[in-house]
């Protein structure tokens, strides 16, 4: 498993790697094992440990998020771009308007959003 130190370095790598204006990394790692028996005795012992990252990528008004379980610096690199990226495809919204769209096209009717 992954101490405490070389997960804040990949989270920091990631951070490094954004062009956002504002950005955040969770980090999710977990390890499971498994034991089966048969007949009193250790049939099947397996183990996994893994890493999630996910980038949340603030631009302008704009959010994206990306995920990646390779922690690498290339793949970090590249979760970092195609968060920006999502932003990009992202609703412009505004807290203070109650997520009303900047732009206005988008409306409620009653219990769901539609373009305008």
């Amino acid at each position: 498993m992954h101490g405490e130190e070389a997960l804040r370095r990949v989270a920091q790598a990631a951070l490094d790697a954004t062009k956002a204006d504002e950005a955040e990394v969770v980090l999710s790692a977990n390890e499971t094992a498994l034991t089966r028996f048969a007949t009193s005795t250790i049939h099947q012992n397996v183990s996994e440990a893994g890493v999630e990252a996910r980038v949340r990528a603030v631009v302008g008004k704009r959010v994206g998020v990306a995920t990646t379980t390779r922690i690498d610096d290339r793949s970090l690199r590249e979760v970092a771009e195609r968060a920006v990226e999502s932003a990009g495809y992202a609703w412009s919204f505004s807290v203070a308007r109650g997520w009303q769209a900047a732009r206005g096209d988008l409306r409620h009717e009653g219990s769901r959003l539609a373009l305008g």
